[in-house]
């Protein structure tokens, strides 16, 4: 049925209105939409609800999430991480720079299982939040934050094996991605955040 106050669609039976609380059935009265001899009807399971209640909400952004953004981190991290394994970043220069540079290959290593870990968080974050589990919105923010984490990580590490040789330039790329990250954590905590009473699994 619909709620006469704010047009949610609520299970039929319901006393009160899952989004703003409005009383749906009075003491000995029939409830709204319904006819005075006609039964009750049963309370819907919980997955019926919650597929009432995400309709209430605009849910575009998730699905972009689920259905594409996840998975596309986690392929661009994986191809990424490749590269940082081979050292094929650098172009056909990668093994003369190891050569100059010695401490930067381990820099690479670990920025590139930091990397395969990262994917790896993104198909578990995308599983959790298609299944509309409490923790899905939270590994969604870890993922953003991981992703933040490598790219300060790599900075950090790039500029304490060849000094002051490369340029601020060079991690213009990192930086940006850095601030995409937090951007992302901010505007993904509001939007699940309203969306809060749909992860209960």
């Amino acid at each position: 049925m619909i709620c006469p106050k704010c047009n949610a669609n609520v299970p039929d039976g319901t006393a009160f209105c899952d989004q703003c609380g409005t009383p749906l059935q009075q003491q000995g009265q029939p409830m709204y939409g319904q006819q005075p001899n006609q039964p009750v009807q049963p309370a819907q399971p919980m997955y019926v609800q919650q597929q009432n209640i995400q309709t209430a909400q605009p849910m575009g952004w998730f699905k972009f999430l689920i259905y594409f953004a996840l998975f596309a981190g986690a392929v661009v991290n994986v191809i990424n991480a490749i590269q940082f394994f081979a050292g094929t970043q650098y172009g056909s220069g990668g093994t003369y720079v190891y050569l100059v540079f010695p401490s930067l290959r381990a820099i690479d290593i670990i920025t590139a299982i930091l990397m395969l870990g990262a994917a790896a968080l993104a198909v578990v974050t995308r599983i959790q939040l298609a299944g509309y589990k409490k923790k899905g919105p939270t590994l969604l923010l870890a993922v953003y934050g991981l992703n933040a984490l490598i790219n300060i990580f790599y900075i950090i590490g790039v500029a304490s094996s060849v000094g002051s040789l490369i340029s601020a330039s060079a991690y213009s790329s990192n930086v940006i991605s850095v601030v995409v990250s937090i951007i992302m954590i901010f505007v993904n905590y509001i939007y699940f955040k309203k969306r809060s009473n749909m992860f209960v699994g």
